[in-house]
């Protein structure tokens, strides 16, 4: 499956940041899921927890109290506060 890149910022330093074959959000107006060559996106992030799933299956999960998302090119970027 196609990869894409994933950065998760907090105002303390980087969280995460890895290639990513979904990322999984909560967003002010309801859950969503994003993928490799997703159109340009910015989204409000609601509390929750961003599920990132790995090449390998696997998933990393990391909870958050809000934030932004932007997705350009590829790569996402969350700012979230914890």
């Amino acid at each position: 499956m196609k990869t894409f890149s994933v950065r998760i910022v907090a105002n303390d330093g980087v969280v995460l940041e890895k290639e990513a074959v979904a990322l999984r959000l909560r967003g002010v107006d309801g859950r969503f899921t994003t993928l490799a060559d997703h159109a340009a996106l910015v989204s409000r992030l609601a509390e929750g927890t961003v599920v990132l799933e790995n090449p390998d299956g696997q998933c990393d999960e990391v909870a958050i109290v809000g934030g932004f998302l932007r997705i350009e090119k590829n790569k996402a970027v969350l700012t979230i506060t914890r």
